[in-house]
């Protein structure tokens, strides 16, 4: 459940927050989950090096892409003359 919302909350991000075209990562993210579903599409608890490895893929890809979200949007709150701070908040509770 986690990685889908992860993937659902990438695309609304504003476009200066984003380190690649908007569905990229969401397509990646996809691409290493599909995989995982088709190895044990009942409960995820078989444990083999190939699942193991995907997980840890489909972890990273995940965790920076938000961490360099988080810094881009970090930098775009102290240093960028930001008008419009109401996007740039709900881009937080998206990151």
């Amino acid at each position: 459940m986690a990685t889908l919302a992860a993937i659902a909350l990438y695309p609304p991000l504003p476009q200066r927050l984003l380190i690649a075209p908007r569905y990229v990562l969401p397509a990646l993210e996809c691409l290493r989950l599909i995989p995982l579903i088709a190895i044990n599409p009942e409960s995820l608890t078989r444990q083999t090096k190939a699942f193991r490895v995907l997980s840890l893929t489909l972890v990273a890809v995940i965790a920076i892409s938000n961490l360099v979200a988080l810094t881009i949007l970090i930098h775009e709150l102290v240093y960028a003359g930001v008008k419009d701070g109401r996007s740039l908040l709900v881009a937080a509770l998206q990151v």
